[in-house]
């Protein structure tokens, strides 16, 4: 694979998890264009005001930059093996629990950007987040960084969870919580407006838990979205939703995103596109009736779906078996808009099935 391509791939995977995340976005970074209207929004204004707190916060408050320029800033990092990575990881990431036997455990806390990525990527954010945190410290960088490394190579050696009250008593005291302060987190966890999830997400994460049948209860999370969900309306997002996953992008004609980004453009049609995105919350409760229509009807569906679609991924189309076994599924060669370069496949695929379904029917 070309090295230039295999960056680019790399990248792609980095930042297609953390679109849809929470992380704050850094809105004026090169290549990126200024959203409209954003000195109205005081939500931004108190978030930059926190960023420009310290350098350390600030690398918190931009894990998007991060995954899309460090592998320009680093590019020896694409090298290293691809493993399944924390992403946005820093001194402030890590948290305790309480394991089965009731003892306190110390670990990363937080992967809501987790990836698969050059396992070198989580060890460069870590160390640059610790030299951050404290400028003014007396190790040297050499030092915490190797430090750092030799912490990683032990626990591939010696995988062991850090039993905080068998051995690292002098860590425990850095980080147990004040009964008033344990208070307000679980009381601002009582007050969340609980909305279903996905079945599909809640069945893997019910499977993954210790005990079974347990209640799980999910709500959204929405600080700080509105920065997010505003990278779709620039143009390089509108082209990458055209061409990612196309294994040819000279057979898509640029006019299509081009004309896109003109329309979505149009004054105040950001606060529209806004608008549609937060009413997708409200498809979620329906997602039950529609499997039980499936299931109590066995209607005939066709599903024709891009096998490189990173919006709507393949096992999108291949969960409509699961209500409905006889499905016809197809993956074909191209990404989230495949009419642009299989236009005649599809139009074939849809012709038989209705020329079929219509004559039996």
């Amino acid at each position: 694979m070309d090295e230039a391509v295999g960056k680019r791939q790399t990248r792609f995977k980095l930042t297609k998890h953390v679109e849809r995340t929470n992380a704050p976005a850094f809105e004026n970074s090169p290549g990126r264009l200024s959203p409209r209207g954003e000195q109205r929004s005081s939500k931004r204004s108190i978030r930059r005001e926190k960023m420009a707190e310290s350098p350390f916060v600030f690398l918190r408050g931009t894990f998007w930059r991060w995954a899309e320029t460090i592998l320009e800033v680093c590019p020896d990092l694409a090298q290293a093996p691809t493993t399944l990575a924390v992403g946005d990881i820093h001194l402030e990431n890590f948290g305790t629990w309480r394991d089965e036997d009731g003892r306190l455990v110390w670990g990363v806390s937080d992967f809501d950007e987790a990836a698969e990525m050059p396992f070198a990527i989580d060890l460069v954010r870590l160390a640059t987040s610790a030299l951050l945190a404290k400028p003014d410290r007396e190790m040297p960088a050499r030092e915490v960084c190797g430090a750092i490394l030799a912490g990683y190579r032990q626990g591939l050696e010696e995988p062991q969870a850090i039993v905080l009250d068998r051995d690292w008593a002098w860590l425990r005291q850095l980080v147990v919580v004040s009964d008033k302060a344990r208070a307000k987190f679980w009381k601002k966890i009582a007050q969340a407006e609980y909305k279903p999830a996905p079945r599909r997400y809640v069945e893997a994460l019910a499977s993954a838990m210790p005990e079974a049948n347990l209640q799980i209860r999910t709500a959204p999370r929405t600080a700080g979205t509105e920065a997010v969900v505003r990278q779709f309306l620039t143009l390089e997002a509108t082209r990458w939703q055209y061409v990612t996953g196309v294994s040819d992008e000279s057979l898509v004609d640029p006019e299509s995103w081009y004309h896109d980004y003109a329309l979505l453009s149009r004054p105040g049609n950001d606060e529209v596109q806004l608008a549609l995105f937060r009413d997708y919350a409200t498809n979620s409760p329906l997602y039950p009736r529609v499997h039980e229509y499936f299931r109590t009807t066995g209607v005939p569906l066709l599903a024709v779906w891009g096998r490189g679609d990173e919006i709507f991924g393949p096992d999108g189309a291949r969960a409509f078996a699961d209500d409905l076994p006889d499905a016809e599924i197809h993956l074909l060669d191209g990404g989230h808009f495949l009419l642009e370069t299989a236009h005649d496949d599809v139009a074939r695929l849809i012709r038989d099935f209705l020329g079929r379904r219509l004559s039996s029917g």
